[in-house]
């Protein structure tokens, strides 16, 4: 037999239930009693059964009544966590994410964002994967990532961003270097000095670093290329040349080379944030809060 139930109809009856009198219980629910008695006798007609014996003195529950008491109570307990679990989702506090980042993003974004976002939604399910800035944007107007660490501009249509972060560039010496007595230089010292420098079309770190050095004066004379800061770093301690860095390399406390401020360098490094333009998920904007409120700190 199909039944369905009325979860105000089932509210009532366990208040009655509870009270064993329908002047207590009509209190309680804030109604006045002769609506809360055709409320229980339509739900007695429409089980077919009796829940209270009813006299002038007392009111007792039936056998049928006490086990649909423990039944309701079980329902309405239900129905109360159903509604809290759906004001948490449209918070963004439940739910998966998944974010992809650069590896120069570890150094100082990703950690701050991903504490507050786990210190305000810890029960998110959230997976992290690295990914270069091309296979970040394909996966994230594939769908296969729900937003993205990199580097900006995101040219596309599809895709929305927003900066996280923007650093100075500090120029990396090799441990010993001539230049390691200043404890800022001036960038056009720089122009006899070999570089390594990230590859063309891997970042846009490339491009900025040829236009700050034109600005300087200079044309740098590139010695070797390389795929992602931490190879960088590692040519950089080898001795093949100097490079420029973003200023948050500086948390790695890297040995064996020498971090200087520069003098006269307007290019600033930009870490951004991106995500498709039609996700409208409260768990994706909640992130987004956490991050911007980490990295403003």
């Amino acid at each position: 037999m199909d039944i369905k139930f009325d979860l105000r109809a089932l509210r009532c009856f366990v208040t009655v239930a509870e009270e064993l009198h329908f002047g207590r219980a009509a209190r309680r629910l804030n109604i006045s009693q002769p609506p809360l008695s055709q409320t229980i006798r339509t739900l007695e007609s429409r089980l077919g059964v009796s829940l209270f014996e009813r006299t002038r003195r007392s009111v007792a529950l039936t056998h049928a009544g006490g086990v649909l008491l423990e039944r309701a109570r079980t329902l309405l307990e239900g129905a109360q966590q159903a509604g809290i679990a759906a004001q948490r989702a449209s918070r963004g506090e439940v739910g998966r994410l998944t974010v992809a980042f650069i590896l120069a993003a570890t150094h100082r974004v990703l950690p701050q964002a991903v504490g507050e976002f786990r210190r305000r939604m810890p029960e998110v399910e959230l997976t992290l994967r690295e990914m270069p800035i091309s296979e970040q944007l394909r996966a994230l107007a594939s769908g296969e990532v729900d937003m993205g660490i990199l580097r900006p501009p995101v040219n596309s249509n599809l895709i929305a961003s927003t900066t996280l972060l923007r650093e100075p560039f500090v120029a990396a010496l090799p441990e010993g270097h001539r230049f390691a007595r200043h404890a800022v230089l001036p960038l056009a010292r720089l122009a006899g000095e070999p570089f390594v420098i990230s590859s063309p079309g891997r970042s846009p770190l490339h491009s900025q670093i040829i236009s700050a050095c034109a600005t300087a004066g200079f044309t740098p004379t590139v010695a070797q290329d390389a795929e992602n800061l931490i190879t960088l770093i590692g040519l950089v301690r080898a001795g093949l040349g100097v490079a420029l860095l973003p200023q948050s390399v500086e948390t790695l406390r890297p040995t064996g080379i020498e971090l200087r401020r520069l003098r006269g360098v307007e290019e600033r490094v930009e870490t951004a944030i991106a995500w498709r333009q039609d996700d409208r998920s409260p768990v994706r904007e909640a992130f987004l809060d956490a991050a911007r409120a980490a990295c403003q700190r």
